[in-house]
């Protein structure tokens, strides 16, 4: 078989014959460091990537004692991801999970009821799962990650 897909019985034409002459002609050259580079930067500019310093933004008191910063809403996947800061003695009221939501403890300390948190710690809470009083005896800077506000249901 030919590049084209004729095979041998077949007669070749002047199309065949030009497509074997480009593709005879075409040599791989190796890469240029220079090129990939800015083959690179453009790629990346491209892509679309948020950063929020840690001066910027805007905290919003949400309820007595407790902060909230917006980072990333995702209306696609009806998703959220924002910092919350409780003052020493702060709390958010017992609650049930509308969506499931993910906890990184980045300083401080929290306790829904029982559970202590503090500084490196993970949580996860199941879409339906009930969470105690969330407190803070020292104050606590958490990352949250769940669906958008006004999914949590009370009790």
């Amino acid at each position: 078989m030919s590049a084209r897909g004729t095979d041998s019985g077949s007669r070749k034409t002047g199309e065949d014959d030009v497509f074997e002459a480009i593709s005879e002609s075409i040599a791989a050259e190796p890469a240029d460091a220079h090129r990939v580079e800015r083959l690179r930067g453009r790629v990346m500019s491209q892509l679309k990537l948020d950063t929020i310093r840690s001066d910027e933004g805007e905290w919003l008191e949400i309820m007595p004692q407790v902060y909230k910063k917006t980072l990333n809403v995702d209306k696609i996947r009806g998703v959220e991801s924002f910092l919350l800061r409780m003052e020493s003695g702060g709390r958010i009221p017992a609650h049930r999970h509308g969506s499931d939501e993910l906890c990184c403890v980045i300083e401080g300390d929290v306790a829904f009821g029982e559970l202590q948190l503090r500084q490196g710690d993970y949580h996860f809470a199941h879409q339906g799962s009930r969470h105690q009083d969330a407190t803070s005896v020292h104050g606590c800077l958490l990352f949250l990650q769940c669906g958008i506000a006004g999914e949590y249901r009370a009790g």
